[in-house]
């Protein structure tokens, strides 16, 4: 018995464990395209569910690998952002790929393109149906299965809070928003007569709650099937694992087709689950349980705390990789001046030696004119030599001849 009160103390902190599991730890990234299948001209709605407050990188390529947009979005604190472009009229037809990375994590879907793809469901291209009854219609069926949707969820949490698991609906939750914005803008659009564009967001709100109830509901069967699991192994008394085998068939029959008795059964073996936990005497740890729920909470805020440093010094990683960026573009306008001065000493260097070269040339022609003054001033003094020995001469005959007389 002392055993199976510890089994049943673990069973009862993996419930409380499970309930505070934070979203951004409990749910992987995930993204997803308005529809599967678009035509040429088209609108790609592009929306990813990640970490709150988290900047996330868009790619899409073409079936030829070209990139036809790239963008980067930040996700609000619903850990949700949604972005859009068009399609040329004339881009290729093909499988296209996108692709999404941040966080820590990346993610690959794709979408199709073909000419003449068909309308979405309830859409305005039957004969005889104008664009705006298309749009009204599709609009109405989108509206109804939201309600739907937020009737299941709301019942989904009662059901999933006997056993304080209803924090594992809390991600999904979030998209409910998401769906109510689109179905906000398809009201918008009719209003102002766009009525294809409207008929277009309303059958992505169709298409994303019909995802979002079955995701609802498979996230309810597996916490509780995995509470079975837990349960069923930490106890051998028979009338509680025969209990735990009638919450088990009752869940075998959720179904995202049949969205109320799927309730009915979530909600049913829910019941049954915490009848087979009280018949197991779990209340003798109830305290201890709700001890270890203060402490995890305690450490929740602790995470929180952290997330929002961790937020922080992303901001002053990005404020650091944009100058990071201005120092390198900086840098690189310094080297190219550099390249431009090395070209310019280059030049000067030629330019150099062209005048040292010009330089030798004009101390040859200076050395040859020297030697040629030199010369001649030696001639032009032999000449005077002559001119004052012939000055002499003529004065002496020309006494000599004076005195003959």
């Amino acid at each position: 018995m002392r055993n199976s009160a510890v089994q049943l103390a673990i069973l009862s902190l993996i419930i409380t464990l499970s309930a505070l599991t934070p979203p951004s730890l409990a749910s992987p990234l995930t993204v997803r395209t308005s529809k599967s299948t678009y035509s040429p001209g088209s609108e790609v709605k592009i929306t990813i569910t990640g970490k709150p407050n988290t900047w996330y990188g868009v790619e899409v390529r073409d079936p030829k690998g070209a990139i036809i947009y790239v963008r980067q979005v930040r996700t609000g604190s619903n850990g949700v952002v949604t972005v859009s472009f068009k399609l040329s009229s004339n881009c290729r037809t093909g499988t296209y790929t996108v692709y999404v990375a941040g966080g820590g994590e990346s993610v690959t879907v794709k979408f199709s393109v073909k000419t003449g793809a068909a309308p979405p469901p309830g859409g305005g291209g039957a004969a005889g149906v104008s664009p705006r009854t298309a749009a009204q219609v599709m609009l109405n069926r989108a509206l109804n299965r939201f309600m739907n949707v937020n009737e299941t969820f709301s019942a989904l949490l009662d059901a999933l809070s006997l056993l304080r698991l209803e924090e594992r609906l809390a991600n999904l939750s979030e998209r409910l928003s998401s769906i109510e914005g689109l179905l906000d803008e398809a009201r918008a659009e009719m209003e102002v007569g766009n009525y294809d564009r409207a008929r277009e967001l309303a059958s992505s709100a169709y298409s994303m709650a019909e995802d979002l109830l079955r995701e609802a509901l498979e996230v309810a069967r597996s916490a509780l099937q995995e509470v079975i699991w837990t349960l069923g192994n930490a106890t051998s008394d028979e009338d509680v694992l025969s209990l735990l085998d009638m919450a088990e068939e009752r869940l075998s029959e959720v179904s995202a087709a049949r969205p109320e008795e799927s309730v009915d059964a979530v909600l049913e073996s829910s019941r049954i689950i915490v009848a087979a936990l009280r018949l197991s005497n779990v209340s003798s740890v109830e305290e201890r349980a709700a001890e270890l729920s203060r402490e995890l909470n305690e450490t929740r805020s602790e995470l929180e705390a952290a997330r929002q440093m961790v937020e922080e010094l992303q901001g002053r990683v990005e404020e650091l990789e944009t100058r990071v960026l201005s120092l390198q573009q900086q840098l690189n306008a310094t080297l190219g001046e550099l390249e431009e001065a090395n070209s310019r000493v280059g030049e000067l260097e030629s330019e150099n030696e062209e005048l040292k070269a010009r330089a030798a040339e004009l101390e040859q022609r200076v050395a040859e004119l020297e030697a040629a003054l030199a010369a001649r001033t030696s001639m032009l003094i032999a000449a005077l030599v002559v001119i004052v020995a012939l000055a002499a001469a003529l004065a002496y005959l020309a006494l000599r001849r004076g005195r003959a007389e």
